[in-house]
């Protein structure tokens, strides 16, 4: 072989790999949303995402009646509910085990809950207590037992989050605790950080700024600090920060913000992954005043994230609709599916009232599917009983061709035992990988 030719498929070879070293180290990626909203379709697959399915009808007892579901976390043979005033603990079937904590005045109960998290090694469950007011997070064995409680923050900082699908102030994972919280500071504090990674004993690791508002931090400081919350007129926020993981990724997303932030773990850094170009932006004061004008919903804004093997789902919004993207990781492909809703006049502010479009469950059949609480490789939705059975007609999903036709049929036995003020039913997808 000429001496020319090989070493010229020599350098070719070796461009190829530092290529692909590039690719896997995560470089800048480029999401074209403006674009995308317009690629339409009629519905997006849960089974692009996922590859199983697991159904758990929550048993129904007086010990363990839930009104309202706030998040959810499971783990290998436990699934843990936050119903706000309790946590109650349930194994992989669905039979009530134990009442982790409840409201109460006594060192370890709490006042309500501000989100949950577990540490399946030590077999712990973490409970934050009252985020802005007691600034507390209670740790207990799978038993309910008390072992001890840390201050993140001391009694009336703002450590306020805010319930979306899920609960947002609290969680934690890989020992760490995660505090996300929300705009106006209403303490008087000029430290607008709105992610917060502490270690398990309560030190902080690091705290994280959304750029645009350290961008206008004298007037953010100028119109918020030390006033009451009726006289704070600038940067309220609507929602704390978006967490999402896929095994080893973090993601990380401001609100109004166009960027997707990666976590390292092992820095303790936040760094932007994914650029979404959203079209024309609107000013920050348009952006972070209470009193939304009707013009500002015509920009397009993202507002959740989730990551699978090949794809982000990223919703957004923008007039009167919601959309769900569908993003190809690998040639920034877009497919849109809309949700159309309304603008609404509230008692401080005009607001979007729309839900997010939700994937075609086509694992198990049944309801459409979006996931209430996510960890690192599965999506969880809790359905309230009543809706299952008021919205499902048995006898046609019984023929509805699935991916999963013994799942199809555990639903169907559970919906023909299922009573209308039962106790929700849980699914659980797990992702591919």
């Amino acid at each position: 072989m000429n001496k020319h030719l090989l070493s010229a498929i020599i350098l070719f070879l070796l461009m190829s790999c530092q290529q692909g070293n590039k690719k896997d180290q995560g470089l800048l990626f480029e999401i074209n949303v403006e674009e995308g909203i317009n690629n339409k379709v009629d519905k997006l697959l849960l089974s692009d995402a996922a590859m199983d399915i697991d159904i758990i009808p929550l048993e129904t007892t007086d010990s363990c009646l839930i009104s309202r579901i706030r998040n959810l976390v499971i783990g290998e043979n436990d699934l843990f509910i936050n119903n706000f005033y309790t946590i109650l603990r349930f194994d992989k079937t669905g039979k009530f085990r134990t009442v982790i904590t409840k409201k109460g005045d006594a060192p370890f109960n709490i006042s309500a809950s501000s989100g949950l998290g577990i540490d399946e090694r030590a077999k712990l469950v973490h409970v934050a207590n009252s985020f802005g007011f007691h600034n507390e997070i209670k740790t207990y064995r799978y038993d309910g037992t008390w072992v001890n409680t840390i201050h993140p923050a001391r009694p009336g900082k703002a450590l306020f989050g805010t319930m979306n699908w899920d609960e947002r102030s609290y969680n934690f994972f890989n020992g760490k605790h995660i505090i996300r919280r929300f705009l106006p500071l209403q303490d008087g504090s000029k430290d607008n950080w709105q992610i917060g990674i502490l270690d398990v004993n309560g030190k902080v690791l690091a705290h994280f700024y959304d750029p645009k508002i350290l961008r206008y931090q004298k007037e953010v400081d100028n119109n918020n600090s030390g006033h009451s919350i009726d006289r704070i007129r600038y940067a309220w926020g609507t929602d704390s920060p978006v967490q999402n993981r896929y095994y080893n990724h973090v993601n990380f997303m401001f609100e109004a913000n166009d960027t997707i932030y990666r976590y390292s773990e092992k820095n303790n850094t936040l760094k932007p992954r994914y650029v979404m170009q959203c079209g024309k932006r609107p000013d920050a004061e348009a952006t972070y005043k209470l009193g939304k004008e009707s013009g500002y919903f015509q920009y397009i804004f993202a507002i959740e994230l989730l990551e699978a093997k090949d794809y982000l789902y990223i919703d957004v919004e923008k007039d009167r609709s919601a959309f769900l993207l569908r993003v190809d990781k690998q040639d920034g492909n877009i497919q849109s599916l809309e949700l159309e809703g309304e603008i609404v006049d509230g008692a401080m502010t005009k607001y979007r009232k729309v839900d997010a479009p939700h994937f075609t469950n086509d694992l198990c059949g049944g309801l459409p599917f979006y996931p209430t609480s996510t960890n690192d490789r599965q999506w969880l939705c809790a359905y309230n009983s009543f809706d299952l059975l008021e919205q499902i007609d048995i006898e046609k999903l019984k023929q509805t061709k699935v991916l999963l036709p013994e799942k199809r049929d555990q639903l169907v036995k559970i919906l023909e035992n299922l009573k209308d003020d039962d106790n929700p039913v849980v699914m659980v997808a797990t992702l591919k990988y």
